[in-house]
């Protein structure tokens, strides 16, 4: 039974050499400009506090939804970030809070966020609202501190999955 034993973590630890290392991480000047990009992103939307993140953001950042070009720049995109998402729509949201975790580095250095959406209710309102699809990945492309393009991935279900739409 120990000879088994042995076997089987030799052939585990073989089958883990194959795995890449994971990337180095950041120097502390880049973790600084990172941090300082990720502290100056909205919390909420509409978004009232855009002025601390304009100088991280490039004047030509490209935005993209599911891999579609949608904003070609910091203007236009700003514009989003200031307007209620619900705008239009039949619910008394006035807007979204929006939480981010679960950090990683992406495979053309990115970084990939796990980001979560709630719609906020009108003052003095107790209901409470849950979004159909309140879970997406963003990847973000930073060059020395600065935004040059964001890539808001397909909305996940409750559970995890993809949505249908």
């Amino acid at each position: 039974m120990l000879k088994w034993t042995f076997a089987a973590l030799g052939l585990a630890a073989a089958s883990t050499a194959a795995w890449p290392a994971p990337p180095p991480p950041p120097a502390p000047a880049e973790q600084r400009h990172i941090d300082a990009f990720f502290a100056a992103l909205p919390k909420h939307v509409p978004a009232d506090d855009l002025e601390r993140l304009e100088p991280l953001v490039a004047p030509g950042v490209q935005v993209y939804r599911n891999g579609q070009l949608v904003f070609s720049d910091r203007a236009e995109w700003f514009a989003e970030l200031a307007r209620n998402p619900f705008e239009g729509q039949p619910t008394s949201a006035v807007g979204q809070s929006i939480s981010r975790e679960k950090f990683y580095r992406g495979p053309e250095g990115e970084h990939v966020v796990f980001e979560f959406f709630h719609p906020v209710p009108p003052p003095g309102a107790q209901v409470t609202y849950h979004p159909a699809y309140p879970y997406r990945l963003v990847r973000y492309w930073l060059s020395d501190g600065i935004l040059t393009k964001i890539d808001y991935g397909t909305p996940f279900e409750n559970g995890g999955g993809p949505s249908a739409g």
